[in-house]
């Protein structure tokens, strides 16, 4: 069943960070009006929907698109899919730098989950997400995140650790602590799309990378815990849930990127993929730029037999199999995510990738330390 619809409102970003993944980010096209009505109605026809539904707005600067145009988008999914469902959650992940009032209203008014994207404090944020004249952001962003505490909306943080960040742990935890943020998401810098390089990838940093870890989390702990870390909770989460389960929709991480439908992410043109949000807008030759379907051509489950949906899905599940077989994480893990796997490894069908080794097993063997401690002290 549909956990999260990620819509691509415009592939156009107006900031250069310089580790993006995105190949077309001057591109200032923008998603149709009626392309989210015809997404909406391709959900009502389908069998996906169930009580709780998450629509992200995701990929470019989502507010780029528009107040006015915003206004609209919600219109016509409060019209289709809210009746249809429980509970109806919206998220923008946005750079912060175009919230103003208007935004903050409109915000307020839907309901809508704020996650910023901030590498941190001024000279580790700046280092990599500039302008386009090649200025830092970092200033911009914080007049978005202080009118978002003046209106009393709550925010989430995501920042992308690369090589810059990490002998900032307590910096950068500091940061977020003091600035408000209810929730910091460590996104390492990956090894994907037009991104072929990681800072994090091609040197000896693994020790680095697990201290970084080490270090937050155990900031966490001696702090009075208002601020949670996703990556701790994902990993605690996956380690204390019931022992056996290893079916990966009960998984707790990457769950929804691994079976089919649990992700539906549409472009500004009404192409739509499943699995890993990244991969629609990447080019691949072997996987039809990885489209399985245009909402205005095919409903979202008919397209189960289109060729290339079910090369991509036979290909991400004996991925998964093979993780099974070879990798002791599998069982707190649930198989990795594909997108990782097909950029780092060049091939679905594998297993470890860095950015599991750093993002998913890093974590969980801190977790398992940090708990193993407290559980001694008891």
């Amino acid at each position: 069943m549909l956990d999260l619809l990620v819509i691509q409102p415009t592939p156009f970003c107006n900031i250069d960070c310089s580790y993006c993944y995105l190949p077309d980010r001057n591109n200032s096209a923008k998603i149709s009006l009626s392309t989210i009505e015809k997404t909406a109605q391709r959900l009502i026809e389908s069998d996906l929907l169930k009580d709780e539904l998450t629509i992200v707005f995701h990929a470019g600067e989502p507010l780029v698109a528009g107040i006015k145009f915003y206004d609209k988008v919600f219109e016509i999914f409060n019209q289709y899919i809210k009746p249809k469902v429980k509970q109806l959650n919206y998220a923008i992940q946005t750079n912060g730098i175009l919230i103003d009032d208007y935004w903050c209203e409109l915000i307020n008014r839907e309901n809508i989950r704020i996650g910023i994207s901030i590498d941190g404090p001024e000279h580790i944020h700046d280092y990599y997400r500039k302008t386009r004249s090649g200025k830092g952001t970092f200033e911009k962003v914080m007049q978005g995140v202080h009118l978002l505490k003046k209106h009393q909306i709550n925010y989430h943080g995501i920042a992308v650790v690369t090589e810059q960040s990490l002998n900032y742990a307590k910096d950068i935890f500091d940061f977020y602590y003091q600035n408000g943020f209810y929730l910091l998401g460590l996104n390492i810098e990956e090894q994907e799309g037009i991104n072929s390089n990681s800072s994090l990838y091609n040197k000896n940093l693994e020790s680095q990378i697990f201290q970084f870890f080490s270090e937050i989390f155990n900031l966490y702990f001696e702090s009075d815990k208002h601020m949670s870390i996703r990556e701790l909770n994902c990993s605690m989460g996956a380690i204390l849930r019931e022992p056996g389960v290893l079916d990966i929709k009960e998984s707790k991480i990457n769950s929804h990127q691994l079976y089919p439908y649990g992700i539906i992410t549409v472009d500004y043109k009404g192409n739509f993929s499943t699995f890993s949000p990244e991969l629609l807008g990447q080019v691949s030759q072997e996987y039809n730029d990885f489209i399985i379907g245009n909402v205005f051509d095919i409903g979202f489950e008919m397209s189960k037999n289109t060729i290339v949906f079910q090369k991509l899905s036979n290909d991400i599940q004996a991925g998964v199999e093979k993780c099974k077989k070879e990798c002791k994480y599998y069982h707190l893990c649930g198989g990795g995510a594909p997108s990782n796997k097909f950029y780092e490894n060049k091939s679905f069908i594998s297993t470890e990738t860095k950015y599991c080794k750093y993002h998913i097993q890093y974590p969980l063997e801190i977790s398992l330390s940090l708990l193993e401690k407290r559980l001694a002290i008891n």
